[in-house]
């Protein structure tokens, strides 16, 4: 056998075994699904208010830990440099295979492949390099893959924008009702009339207008100036809603920026404090509660990560510009007493897990003692809702589930 033959027997061997070892977590509800929206579960409701628009409350006490929702993205973005993720499923392989007709893309296997109808109609365009307009993009062709003609899509759009109920009687397939669902997510406003903005929209249509089934949707000029508002609103949507999520990359030193767009996940409001935490898992966002949460409490996810280690008043602008709300979050406004965050200081349980984070977060059984610990200390001391202790305990808390589920 020569070297050459060797070195290829040796990789082959390789990839079989990175294949057979890699296994993806696949997560599921801690309770039946909600009827009307099985991304989430049944003990949550949909309501909505002047100060919050929709959002998500509890129809029951929720402990610590529990899985209350498991939602595809409806779109996303890979942000990275490199490609190393499947385009369809957003899994991390060793052995991803390339599109047969372009060199845009990669998928996991041939079945991700054929379910792709995007990457169908949109093979060949190279959009998918283009990481800004990439979900805006998928948007409009999910909607084009929905509809038979322009006409109908315009109706549907017309109608979607024209009432604030989130799920109608009048979609005829799952596609059309998750394309309703994503027209009713709240829009940002003040940019889009920005220079930025309008480059953006031309680019995308520049783009789509030079695929083949999009031309044959919007082949008269009403319909193309039609096409360039849908462009423009689902670009605001987008902008809003988008969450960015850091994940590891197959390339040694370097990390994934990945946007994932969801529809039911961007229900949760913000909050500095939340009691709602979520990972990635493939293309999936699962939320679980780190915080026991009251029946008719709303339920909170934090936009920005990377405020943290913000100043008060640093974080709240940043929220302002980006979001146009104000933040009155418990940690915006902390109400806890020095006396307090002594007391939690010295609490047995805080104390175990300050000593034991790092030697006991890599083996399963001792994570599990953890994370007894940290129920136990979250929920002694619920009533402040926020401090230091209550938010370094909670995200060791999140740290072993996310672990737990297998996220990277």
């Amino acid at each position: 056998m020569s070297k050459l033959e060797k070195r290829e027997a040796e990789c082959r061997k390789h990839m079989k075994e990175s294949t057979q070892i890699e296994q993806v977590a696949t997560p599921v509800l801690s309770f039946p699904p909600n009827k009307n929206f099985p991304c989430m579960a049944n003990v949550l409701d949909v309501q909505s208010n002047e100060e919050y628009g929709k959002y998500i409350v509890t129809k029951r006490d929720i402990e610590i830990g529990e899985i209350v929702m498991v939602e595809e993205g409806y779109v996303f973005d890979i942000s990275s440099s490199e490609e190393t993720s499947c385009i369809t499923c957003l899994q991390s392989q060793k052995n991803l295979i390339p599109c047969d007709n372009c060199t845009d893309v990669m998928f996991c296997d041939h079945q991700c492949m054929e379910t792709n109808e995007n990457h169908k109609i949109g093979c060949g365009a190279s959009y998918n390099r283009l990481h800004v307009c990439r979900m805006v993009i998928d948007s409009i062709l999910k909607a084009v893959n929905a509809f038979a003609n322009a006409n109908d899509l315009n109706k549907f759009v017309e109608c979607a924008l024209a009432t604030r109920e989130f799920d109608s009687p009048t979609c005829n397939s799952r596609e059309q009702k998750e394309y309703r669902s994503f027209l009713k997510l709240l829009a940002i406003t003040e940019t889009l009339d920005s220079v930025m903005a309008m480059n953006m929209v031309a680019t995308q249509y520049h783009i789509l207008s030079r695929l083949s089934a999009v031309k044959k949707l919007f082949d008269s000029e009403e319909k193309q100036r039609f096409l360039m508002h849908l462009i423009l609103q689902h670009y605001s949507i987008i902008k809003r809603n988008s969450l960015g999520i850091h994940s590891e990359s197959n390339i040694e030193n370097q990390s994934n920026v990945i946007e994932i767009m969801p529809i039911h996940f961007s229900l949760f409001n913000h909050s500095c404090s939340p009691n709602i935490k979520y990972v990635k898992i493939g293309n999936k966002l699962v939320a679980f509660t780190v915080l026991p949460v009251k029946k008719g409490d709303q339920l909170f996810i934090q936009y920005i990560k990377e405020l943290d280690n913000l100043e008060t008043k640093e974080r709240r602008d940043i929220l302002r510009e980006t979001f146009q709300f104000e933040c009155k979050c418990s940690k915006c406004l902390p109400c806890v007493k020095v006396q307090d965050s002594l007391r939690m200081q010295l609490d047995p349980d805080f104390l175990f897990i300050h000593a034991s984070r790092q030697t006991h977060f890599l083996d399963p059984e001792k994570r599990l003692i953890l994370k007894d610990k940290a129920k136990r200390f979250l929920k002694r001391y619920n009533q402040f809702k926020w401090s230091d202790e209550i938010e370094w305990v909670s995200d060791g808390f999140s740290n072993c589930v996310k672990k737990d589920l297998g996220s990277n």
